[in-house]
């Protein structure tokens, strides 16, 4: 039988290897580049540990794909490190198909500035709900719907909210459930049918140390290849250490 004092020695070293995995909240974005100013530029890059397109979760009656980006996009974050913080896709946005003002043709990415590492570990994510127009009574009511529905701290059973990419159902890929994925919904937007819904795909686990995660990345093209080859250097713990090393020994700016 366990003592007590072994339980309290346990729950000791626990919380030292918890401390350990706190990040101090002085270390920004912002804060890493006035550290080091050559950083400014760099690319940061997280990726969801299951290979996914991004588009795998869209709406299926749509044409598939993202104005703004490659069709070969998974489910991760290229960040660049700024002056005023890392550009970070936190939305995304539809774009009206001009024949059909109920009908999407693509969706758009949007990147916004960010002074926090942990805005990049998360995909927004464009879902969409199955309807069934019988039982919707808006419509039999001939009720105007309203446009936004909040979602925050609501339980849902998300996987009978979305429709998969069809494609994907002729592949040996198994999509993982959305409840144990972790997605969170935000918001829902009424454009016609199916319902949009605005969620966010989690890139690692609640326990996991972000820094280990997200790496200082370049990328390259080999010779007579078109795609992009994505070279991960090092994580952002490595350089967390050393801005930590200076912090404490007084330093202001990164020793060389």
């Amino acid at each position: 039988m366990t003592s007590r004092a072994e339980i309290e020695a346990q729950i000791l070293a626990l919380k030292a290897i918890l401390k350990e995995k706190e990040i101090d909240p002085d270390f920004t974005p912002k804060e890493l580049v006035r550290w080091d100013p050559s950083l400014i530029g760099t690319i940061l890059h997280m990726k969801h540990p299951i290979s996914m397109p991004r588009f795998i979760l869209d709406n299926c009656n749509c044409n598939t794909g993202y104005y703004n980006c490659s069709n070969e996009l998974e489910m991760e974050q290229f960040c660049a490190l700024t002056y005023d913080g890392i550009l970070v896709n936190d939305d995304v946005t539809g774009i009206n198909n001009p024949c059909n003002v109920n009908s999407l043709t693509r969706r758009m990415l949007n990147y916004n500035l960010k002074n926090d590492f942990r805005s990049m570990t998360t995909v927004p994510l464009w879902l969409s709900q199955i309807q069934d127009m019988k039982k919707d009574m808006s419509i039999i009511k001939n009720t105007p719907p309203p446009t936004h529905y909040d979602y925050s701290g609501q339980v849902h059973n998300h996987d009978d909210l979305v429709r998969f990419d069809p494609k994907w159902t002729y592949t040996d890929l198994i999509i993982p459930s959305l409840n144990d994925l972790g997605v969170k919904l935000e918001k829902r937007i009424r454009e016609g049918y199916p319902i949009k819904i605005i969620g966010h795909l989690p890139l690692c686990g609640p326990d996991d140390n972000i820094l280990d995660k997200i790496f200082i990345t370049s990328s390259v093209k080999l010779p007579l290849q078109e795609k992009e080859v994505i070279i991960h250097k090092y994580p952002l713990s490595k350089l967390y250490e050393e801005w930590k090393a200076d912090k404490v020994a007084g330093r202001t700016k990164r020793s060389v």
